[in-house]
């Protein structure tokens, strides 16, 4: 069972991996602007008064936007050349953006980072949950929402800082 996890998560890093060079359209970008990339399956976009967005090709995402996949869906965030998020099958995110600052939050499923490069200064990127806190510098990895209460990290490169949650 652990083994069928592994590759699965392989061919999750893989598919992630192979879309950095289709996310060089977004090369003006910084860390702090992101786009919507690539979509698979049903995919819902949500403004910050929680009405539909119609999707487009590289659509900004801002403050307040939130996203759901569903059974069999992906969505693929590029925040610029060389970083991306991967949001997995049954997985709800918020994008919470603060001058240079960003961060996701997950409140189900699954997401995967892939930051090659740090990031410049005074920019920050975090992935936040219900029990911690991630901060993303040049890193990949995976943050998985257990339940309201578990939060499982899987650390591929580079280092994060985790702070948890009361």
């Amino acid at each position: 069972m652990r083994m069928k996890k592994f590759l699965t998560f392989l061919l999750t890093l893989a598919m992630v991996v192979s879309m950095l060079p289709a996310a060089a359209f977004a090369a003006n970008n910084t860390a702090t602007t992101m786009r919507l990339a690539k979509t698979q399956g049903t995919v819902a976009v949500t403004n910050a008064t929680g009405k539909q967005v119609k999707q487009t090709g590289n659509m900004k995402l801002y403050n307040g936007y939130k996203m759901k996949t569903g059974a069999k869906s992906y969505a693929w965030i590029s925040l610029d050349d060389t970083k991306v998020v991967k949001l997995d099958a049954n997985s709800s995110v918020e994008v919470q953006k603060q001058g240079k600052s960003l961060t996701l939050y997950l409140s189900s499923g699954n997401i995967f980072f892939n930051v090659k490069e740090k990031l410049s200064g005074g920019e920050s990127f975090h992935i936040k949950t219900s029990t911690m806190t991630t901060g993303i510098r040049g890193t990949s990895g995976c943050v998985r929402v257990i339940n309201p209460r578990v939060t499982e990290i899987h650390l591929l490169t580079g280092q994060i800082e985790v702070y948890t949650e009361n």
